[in-house]
């Protein structure tokens, strides 16, 4: 199982890894999330720009966001989800519906537990109660 992770747009403003340069309360809580349910290598941030990034990718940051014109295709994250060897996965996407919705494209297998939930305090605070539980 793959659990992915949406970007966020708050950021720190110099490179750092991934898993460090989202820094909104959305994006921290959906990952400790993750971080509960999979092992940190099968944990995968899919960002606007450059589609699925592992928690330690240094990368810079940037000001993209999904379902804008030059955010990551269908096409391109398919190419990765294979070339990461992915795409016969069960996935697991923390996100919001355009996060889920391109998820739902590439992999045939896909939970997206944040679905219903409400809006992202509600997401949050559910996230935060099974963060609790076990």
């Amino acid at each position: 199982m793959t659990v992915i992770v949406a970007c966020g747009a708050k950021k720190l403003s110099r490179e750092a890894p991934a898993r460090d340069l989202y820094t909104g309360g959305y994006f921290k809580a959906c990952l400790a999330y993750a971080l509960k349910i999979a092992p940190a290598e099968n944990v995968r941030i899919l960002s606007a720009k450059h589609g699925l990034i592992g928690l330690n990718d240094v990368i810079a940051p940037y000001n993209r966001k999904m379902g804008d014109p030059s955010s990551i295709t269908e096409s391109a994250l398919t190419e990765q989800a294979e070339a990461q060897e992915l795409l016969a996965e069960k996935v697991v996407v923390l996100g919001g519906r355009l996060y889920a919705g391109l998820c739902q494209k590439v992999w045939r297998e896909v939970e997206a537990p944040l679905e219903g939930k409400g809006g992202l305090g509600q997401q949050i605070a559910w996230m935060k109660k099974q963060l609790e539980v076990g």
